[in-house]
């Protein structure tokens, strides 16, 4: 039963080449009405191969339903993805689901996850701040917090891909793109610049020397 004030959405699509392409895209109540957020949503959706969210099922998902009954905007795709089947494979990914395999270990917030990952995460606002934000019409700040929560999500859903495929290479290699377009839409993307670097991810901690992916050329 939330209002919507701003929804952040990284689009990431393939080249030719199947090389990744990104964009990204917020909508807010800065210039648009809730059923105006709504319908910019499904319209990026749409044509979309997978969404991949971080407890969007127990949060996303139902709120942007819940707002589009209320506004009575038609958004199928959203439907979609709050229709289907808890554990069955479909357009959308929960990557907190994946992670604590369905319930079966405890839940964890994004922060804790990505603090795991070695990834940015929360810079500068958290949840417990957009009521504060969109009380001072601070909307710049709420859509640069809203923007870094689902860059981190698509980093951390990286990584875990590539432990699931069993190629770490995978997680390296697309934060190396990501890093890129980052650093070449400059300052648009300054919000962004944590994000610009890809950090020596450790595997097997100290007692095993720090062993590093890019010590290992990858």
């Amino acid at each position: 039963l939330h209002q919507l004030a701003c929804v952040s959405l990284l689009v990431v699509e393939r080249d030719a080449m199947a090389r990744p392409v990104y964009s990204i895209h917020s909508f807010s109540r800065e210039r648009l009405s809730e059923r105006g957020i709504i319908a910019s949503v499904e319209r990026v959706l749409a044509d979309s191969f997978e969404v991949t969210t971080f407890n969007g099922r127990g949060f996303d998902i139902p709120v942007l339903m819940t707002r589009a009954a209320l506004a009575g905007e038609h958004a199928p795709t959203i439907a979609r993805l709050s229709a289907q089947s808890r554990r069955m494979p479909g357009l959308h990914v929960d990557l907190l689901e994946i992670v604590t395999g369905y319930g079966a270990a405890p839940r964890i917030k994004l922060s804790q996850l990505c603090s795991a990952f070695s990834i940015p995460c929360k810079l500068e606002a958290g949840g417990t701040d957009v009521a504060s934000l969109v009380a001072a019409h601070a909307w710049r700040k709420l859509t640069d917090y809203c923007e870094t929560d689902v860059v981190a999500t698509y980093l951390a859903g990286q990584i875990w891909q590539g432990a699931e495929r069993g190629s770490a290479e995978l997680a390296v290699e697309s934060w190396t793109r990501l890093a890129h377009w980052i650093s070449a839409n400059q300052p648009d993307l300054a919000h962004l610049l944590a994000y610009a670097e890809p950090p020596i991810l450790p595997a097997g901690g100290k007692a095993l020397g720090e062993v590093s992916y890019r010590e290992l050329g990858w």
